[in-house]
């Protein structure tokens, strides 16, 4: 069950207000920015502030994005950095202390922090913020495959671990 500081519950066809925070315990919500075009799908634990047309601010949980063209420039802010769309499908998560982007076509800048540099992604690349605002590549893969950043987790029957990113129709 969705909900905001709006509206106790959210349902289909609910419009979006400024600074409207959406809250989600459990299960998915999807939205269309309406002038934009921008597409996007949501997954609990979730904490979603809706700022602009164009500016969301990202505080827990996972969000997919399509930006077509008359979006770029789209931002997801997390509390570690500003993601700018440059004309893309991506992926934001955002837990305490970390964030992570994965690029699933086109480019996403990551912007500077005090002290730290932005840096341009492009499709396949995966990149985990620390609370510093670092930037660390997780992988430069073309196809969309991240590298596995620990690889000392054991496979046995019944332990299956993992995340999905992305499935291409």
């Amino acid at each position: 069950k969705a909900s905001s500081n709006r509206a106790s519950s959210l349902s289909p066809g609910h419009k979006l207000q400024t600074d409207e925070v959406i809250t989600m315990d459990s299960g998915m919500i999807e939205f269309v920015f309406e002038q934009t075009g921008v597409h996007a799908i949501a997954t609990a634990p979730l904490s979603l502030t809706a700022h602009q047309v164009d500016r969301i601010f990202l505080d827990r949980g996972d969000v997919k994005l399509h930006v077509p063209p008359q979006g770029v420039g789209f931002v997801v802010e997390t509390a570690e950095r500003k993601i700018t769309d440059l004309g893309t499908s991506f992926v934001v998560s955002a837990k305490p202390d970390t964030s992570r982007v994965f690029v699933l076509d086109g480019e996403v800048e990551i912007g500077e922090e005090e002290g730290s540099h932005g840096r341009l992604m492009t499709k396949g690349e995966v990149a985990k913020i620390g609370k510093n605002g670092n930037i660390k590549l997780l992988s430069e893969a073309t196809q969309g495959l991240p590298e596995r950043e620990d690889t000392a987790i054991p496979f046995s029957p019944g332990n299956l671990r993992g995340q999905i990113f992305g499935i291409k129709s």
